[in-house]
């Protein structure tokens, strides 16, 4: 359980209960992701990066460490215009997980690998977002795409084979967000 201290020497633990209903429904994959982010100060909370996922998967279908059965990876990706200048464009950085310009690390997975995408969307008005897949496709909403449409406050999970190696570009397809550096690199190993 996350504990907080407050600033006056108090502290308090969260308690989360997932209930069925918070759970993969039928025809969802074994596992889904939530937001979760501050309501005191939404906007300069968040910006200052207060936000983050929960993950949770089905009973019976995880392992003892709560990951889901039949997955060999999983990557929270979080597409977020940060405002750093209150709302000067020169502020205003386009990032995946706090990233910019394909510097991510860490989105690297094995030949043959189950993978499965959380991505999580945030912010305002401009944060409509289109993460997009070089070189392989994924399984979501029961479909087979390279695309996923992310509006703030949303929440996906998708599943990829990842069967074919190389380093592949992940982007925003809104075009002033690729521009401002909402890319990234995942690896596929040989």
């Amino acid at each position: 359980m996350p504990e907080h201290r407050s600033r006056r020497g108090g502290r308090f633990t969260y308690r989360w209960v997932a209930d069925k209903d918070s759970g993969p429904g039928p025809g969802d994959p074994s596992s889904l992701v939530w937001w979760y982010h501050s309501h005191v100060d939404e906007t300069a909370e968040t910006n200052l990066g207060l936000l983050g996922p929960i993950i949770i998967t089905a009973r019976g279908r995880a392992n003892p460490d709560g990951t889901p059965r039949h997955v060999d990876r999983e990557f929270v990706t979080t597409w977020f215009i940060f405002d750093e200048a209150q709302d000067e464009e020169r502020g205003l950085m386009h990032a995946v997980n706090g990233y910019i310009f394909g510097n991510l690390p860490g989105l690297v997975m094995n030949n043959g690998d189950r993978v499965r995408w959380y991505s999580l969307g945030m912010g305002s008005e401009r944060d409509l977002h289109t993460p997009h897949w070089h070189g392989k496709t994924l399984r979501y909403n029961r479909r087979q795409t390279d695309v996923i449409e992310l509006l703030p406050g949303s929440m996906t999970t998708a599943d990829m084979h990842a069967n074919n190696p190389g380093t592949w570009l992940l982007h925003c397809h809104v075009g002033d967000h690729i521009e401002n550096g909402m890319q990234a690199q995942y690896q596929i190993l040989h």
